[in-house]
């Protein structure tokens, strides 16, 4: 039997986070799980989408890039 996809043993952990927690408590456990599988979502998903399409222009690897990029800036803003 084929080990799962680490999408869907960070989606089992945000379950299981969830199930502890509770949905809205705000636990960093749950963030950080919730963000974990966001996270393993957006690469699984983007290498699904790239592996039958051809190699995207640097704009358009900008454009993705500047979606990301939001969440990574919050994130240095909470830490500093």
């Amino acid at each position: 039997m084929p080990s799962p996809s680490p999408t869907v043993v960070a989606r089992a952990r945000l379950a299981r986070a969830v199930k502890a927690y509770g949905r809205d408590s705000g636990h960093p456990e749950l963030t950080e799980a919730r963000r974990a599988y966001a996270g393993e979502h957006v690469y699984e998903t983007a290498s699904r989408i790239m592996a039958g399409a051809p190699p995207l222009a640097p704009e358009d690897i900008d454009r993705v890039v500047a979606v990301l990029r939001p969440a990574e800036t919050e994130r240095s803003a909470v830490s500093a």
